[in-house]
């Protein structure tokens, strides 16, 4: 268990397409994904009434333990996209990017901070950042 005040954090580069393959991503980058759905597969598939994937998703984690700033999983998700940004850029046409967040105060406060330097390397960057806020976990 966490001790009181603890933050939890991730980040996950995460590419998604209706017209690009997960193996075409997968080769193009020469990086091998987190995770992968595939477009038009069910969300649940023990439900028959399940929501259908509308894109397929390559996605690579930052790869850092959830007890590591936010700022961090970040950063190391920029160093693999400004090495692979002319893949990256080739396939802006066909995919939609973006560096998807979590961040979680174990007490239902808390922030997070990202540097100048950060912020400045992500301005130059074709990518967008959503940061999910996720309630503090129950202890009942």
């Amino acid at each position: 268990m966490a001790s009181k005040g603890s933050k939890r954090s991730s980040a996950t580069l995460r590419i998604h397409s209706q017209k690009i393959g997960i193996d075409e991503i997968t080769d193009a980058l020469k990086l091998q994904p987190s995770k992968t759905l595939m477009m038009g597969s069910k969300v649940d598939p023990n439900h028959p009434k399940s929501y259908v994937r509308p894109s397929n998703l390559w996605s690579l984690d930052s790869g850092l333990r959830p007890s590591r700033p936010l700022e961090e999983h970040i950063a190391k998700l920029v160093e693999v996209i400004e090495e692979k940004i002319t893949v990256l850029m080739s396939m802006r046409k066909s995919c939609d990017m973006d560096i998807f967040c979590g961040f979680s105060s174990m007490h239902g406060q808390g922030s997070f901070a990202l540097s100048h330097e950060l912020l400045k390397r992500l301005t130059v960057l074709p990518i967008k950042i959503i940061v999910d806020l996720y309630p503090p976990e129950s202890t009942a």
